[in-house]
């Protein structure tokens, strides 16, 4: 995997790319999977504005335990370690879920992240569960996996979010949705958001290779390469 910051005015250019095993050292082969800006605002933290909780909470009639949708994400074949089983309640209304976050393990606090995976990755489930009520019920539901991302940003005190809400743009369809999600503090300060998330259907087949330890990518290889044999003088 490739990082790539190249300047530009006031930011800077972003690209990450990635190459196939078969392809290392062919001199080629490196796929770009991301592209995008990333600038330094002047506000120090947060939004001028603030998340209105009792309003989102009027719209989503349908409590939800956190623990329920992550048993019903488990009966289809999709468990979650503990980094990522934090929505701890939820309330689902027409395209809009809003759920409580819990404290980030105590493994995830000593990582160096600037924003957790796992916030992140609440705010990105709560915008699956917007677009599929039977996710809630605990019915069959096909999986949708982000894609792409049009804005993210983050404050300096992220890690101090305890909401997260998501709400679908109109359009969604069997063949994907796009919706924004945002991370508050407790009182409704907004500390991070991702606007303009896409996602596409993930197959069945497709998660369970991912999660078939047999089919994962090794990430060290043994390769034997022909060189020239070098023969020392013993009397030397």
């Amino acid at each position: 995997v490739q990082i790539v910051l190249t300047p530009d005015g006031d930011g800077a250019k972003l690209a990450i790319f990635s190459q196939e095993p078969e392809a290392v050292g062919a001199g080629g082969g490196w796929v770009q999977h991301v592209a995008g800006t990333v600038r330094s605002e002047s506000s120090a933290s947060g939004w001028a504005e603030r998340f209105d909780q009792a309003a989102s909470v009027a719209r989503c009639p349908i409590d939800l335990a956190g623990a329920s949708l992550y048993d019903t994400l488990r009966a289809h074949d999709i468990a979650l370690g503990p980094s990522f089983r934090r929505l701890e309640t939820l309330v689902l209304g027409p395209g809009e879920a809003l759920g409580q976050i819990s404290p980030a393990p105590n493994a995830d606090q000593a990582q160096p992240y600037r924003v957790l995976p796992s916030l992140a990755e609440a705010g990105l489930q709560l915008v699956s569960l917007a677009a599929s009520r039977e996710l809630a019920r605990g019915g069959p539901q096909a999986i949708y996996a982000p894609i792409s991302v049009e804005q993210m940003r983050v404050a300096p005190d992220v890690s101090r979010a305890r909401l997260a809400h998501a709400r679908l743009h109109s359009g969604a369809t069997e063949d994907g949705f796009t919706g924004d999600v945002r991370l508050m503090e407790a009182d409704g300060q907004i500390v991070a958001e991702l606007l303009g998330v896409r996602y596409r259907p993930a197959p069945n087949s497709a998660l369970r290779r991912a999660a078939d330890p047999s089919h994962r990518e090794p990430l060290y290889t043994r390769a034997w390469r022909p060189s020239p044999l070098v023969v020392s003088d013993a009397n030397q």
